[in-house]
């Protein structure tokens, strides 16, 4: 019986596979996997992932539970690995489409993101923390990603000029970007109470703080400067008044509790 149940899973993985390989015939420019079968074969193998990570917590299956495991594995090396790191729209160009938002990077890095931390509110099944603390950090890596290459794409849609070319304003917005997702990180940390997501917004704020100062500073001229200064402030300020409010507030409920 757990021999039928593995050869199902394992023959729906395969079609979803041979399926999405389908969309992509392969040509003479292009005969190897490109961004967008990339994109989309991680898209589909942790959409499946998810799947059974569902169904185990119902039904209590093991088969399922090491269908979740092995699946999530192969959908974060493709994700992570490959369209992270080693091909990437800035190391391989690729040509995601012109519109913002609504493109490859979507499918890419955002559908994963969003895949990823809807796994970490079901792995209470493994009953271990890193797995938990592995879905939330490629969850937050993914979404820092698709934010990054997004403002890329709004500057060089088709990715034709990697990092040679980045101008004034495209810095600004980097930092501008990356500070609202810092920000976004901490409030969804104070709203779960999730320590680890207060813990990576504060990171990204601080690596927001040191790109203005060494970068920014020598980078931006005039008013951007004063801009970056300004917005950079502000939510200093606004992340101090957060901490105290509202971490003092969980201090006082977990003695209250206590």
């Amino acid at each position: 019986r757990v021999l039928f149940r593995s050869s199902i899973a394992l023959l729906a993985f395969t079609l979803l596979t041979l399926e999405v390989h389908s969309l992509f015939p392969p040509s003479k420019d292009m005969p190897s996997p490109g961004f967008m079968e990339r994109g989309l074969l991680g898209a589909v193998w942790g959409a499946f992932a998810v799947a059974c990570l569902w169904l185990a917590r119902l039904r209590l299956d093991s088969v399922l539970l090491w269908a979740w495991r092995l699946s999530g594995s192969l959908a974060a090396v493709l994700v992570i690995g490959l369209q992270v790191f080693l091909l990437n729209p800035i190391a391989q160009v690729a040509d995601v489409g012109a519109l913002p938002i609504l493109n490859g990077l979507l499918i890419g890095y955002a559908v994963p993101a969003a895949l990823a931390g809807l796994a970490r509110r079901w792995v209470d099944i493994e009953n271990t923390e890193a797995t938990r603390l592995l879905t939330g950090l490629t969850a937050s890596v993914l979404a820092f990603v698709y934010v990054s290459f997004e403002v890329r794409h709004f500057y060089d849609p088709y990715f034709e000029n990697g990092l040679s070319v980045v101008g004034d304003v495209e810095l600004y917005t980097y930092s501008f970007a990356w500070l609202l997702f810092g920000v976004a990180l901490l409030a969804m940390g104070f709203w779960r109470e999730a320590p680890a997501l207060r813990h990576a917004g504060m990171a990204l704020v601080c690596v927001v703080v040191a790109k203005v100062f060494l970068i920014d500073m020598s980078g931006l001229q005039g008013l951007l400067r004063v801009m970056s200064f300004l917005g950079l402030g502000a939510a200093l300020l606004g992340m101090g008044y957060a901490y105290r409010r509202f971490g003092f507030d969980q201090r006082q409920s977990q003695r209250r509790s206590a």
